[in-house]
């Protein structure tokens, strides 16, 4: 137990681990990503630890035992590709000075890919060639300036893809209320 102590103090004072055994070099000691629990491998034999979580077991034969913190992953960022990804900026110092809110069901992100909205995918245009579309107009500008009303049973759009009027499919030559 003694010389359990005295080679973990050994391990805190940054002396060198040693070399070879592995054909490469060892984890550097004074890295703050590199946990030396023994840097002898006749104790680390001995030795039965097991590594936090975010760490991973140090393998390099010869070297000692300890752990290494392992890699942080990559940012994920949303893809602006996406149709219900909206970015408001790319540059992280822009987002902190930049006040701004997201539509619901849209959630808020900001993070080192910049800032913005993300939600739901919009859905399809409603099709122009379905008997039951009624389409008023297809720019969503001129859709806001105009008024309109949808027959009873049919239900109002207006969004991206224009405004206009959805209902029950009729059969051709036939109008509602008959």
């Amino acid at each position: 137990m003694l010389l359990l102590a005295a080679s973990s103090i050994v391990g805190l004072l940054g002396c060198d681990p040693p070399t070879g055994g592995g054909g490469g070099a060892c984890p550097d000691p004074s890295d703050p990503g590199v946990h030396y629990v023994s840097q002898d491998p006749d104790e680390c034999a001995l030795i039965d630890f097991v590594c936090a979580e975010g760490q991973r077991l140090m393998t390099e034969p010869g070297c000692g035992c300890g752990c290494i913190d392992e890699e942080p992953p990559p940012p994920v960022c949303p893809d602006p590709g996406d149709p219900g990804v909206r970015y408001v900026s790319h540059d992280p110092n822009e987002c902190a000075l930049i006040d701004f809110d997201c539509s619901p069901p849209e959630k808020l992100f900001s993070s080192e890919c910049g800032c913005g909205c993300v939600g739901p995918a919009p859905e399809a245009c409603p099709d122009a060639a379905d008997p039951a579309v009624r389409y008023v107009s297809h720019d969503p500008e001129y859709c806001h300036l105009v008024d309109f009303i949808c027959a009873p049973g049919e239900e109002l759009f207006s969004d991206a893809c224009g405004c206009g009027c959805v209902g029950p499919a009729l059969p051709v030559g036939r109008t509602q209320g008959k």
